[in-house]
């Protein structure tokens, strides 16, 4: 497969890239994914510490 001639717009613009990168892999929030992780690890009212 050849890319000769071919112009891609996420590999010579930012704002495409970003598009595309966006497209592929989502959006990633440092402090949301973060605060996620945070939340599956403290231990809630209810939850029975040992059996």
């Amino acid at each position: 497969m050849s890319t000769v001639g071919h112009y891609l717009a996420a590999l010579h613009e930012w704002e495409a890239f970003v598009q595309m990168f966006t497209r592929l892999f989502g959006v990633h929030d440092e402090q949301l994914h973060s605060q996620a992780s945070l939340d599956r690890t403290i231990q809630k009212p209810a939850h029975i510490f040992a059996f």
